[in-house]
């Protein structure tokens, strides 16, 4: 025992185990983690009213399925290194903001609401812009905001006058640029036969311009 117990290769088994239990938590998730059908497909319902509920009448619901796959793969217990808990990881200080304890933010559908409704407030932070298929410029400003920071992104278009996609991407960090793309560019595709109509909404009850 004790010659099995001194083997180098003891240690190194041990590590990696805690580093599997860590990203099967949702603490280490990366972006490009697995994520199966099932749990891709579980949380639909619950995507669809939130949408429905906090979203402008012409906005895809499938727009916050590619989000909530890039933010937590679908798990609700998922942990940021920063601490960002839940479906849409939310961070506590902001969740609270919007009336939302730091003990329910697992909850799949109080994550969903308070996300969606953060992320409305950021998209009606840009009421001049353009929105749905093919740029989804709005969309894309709001969801840089999401990743980047508000305050650091209404900078940059402040300094760049961007407003375009394009034009603001560039001076994005590459960690947003990357976020958006992904979102856009390969998780809103794979949903595009997931059928339902766009999500139309209630009004929603929070602030209704960044600016």
């Amino acid at each position: 025992m004790d010659k099995v117990l001194a083997s180098p290769f003891v240690p190194l088994a041990v590590l990696c185990g805690i580093v599997l239990c860590s990203w099967l938590g949702g603490a280490g998730l990366g972006s490009g983690a697995p994520c199966p059908p099932w749990r891709e497909r579980r949380y639909d319902p619950a995507i669809r009213a939130a949408a429905r509920q906090y979203m402008p009448a012409d906005w895809d619901w499938r727009v916050l399925k590619a989000m909530v796959r890039q933010e937590s793969g679908f798990r609700p217990g998922a942990r940021s290194r920063v601490g960002a808990i839940g479906l849409c990881q939310m961070m506590p200080p902001t969740a609270r903001e919007f009336g939302v304890p730091t003990g329910a933010l697992d909850e799949p559908e109080v994550s969903l609401s308070v996300g969606t409704r953060y992320l409305r407030w950021l998209w009606n932070g840009w009421p001049d812009l353009p929105d749905g298929p093919p740029d989804w410029t709005r969309s894309r400003f709001a969801l840089a905001c999401y990743n980047g920071g508000v305050t650091r992104v209404h900078a940059i278009v402040d300094r760049t006058k961007a407003d375009t996609w394009a034009e603001l991407r560039p001076h994005l960090p590459a960690e947003t640029q990357t976020y958006v793309r992904r979102i856009f560019k390969e998780h809103l595709p794979a949903y595009a036969g997931s059928g339902g109509r766009p999500a139309r909404p209630q009004r929603p009850s929070f602030s209704a311009n960044w600016r």
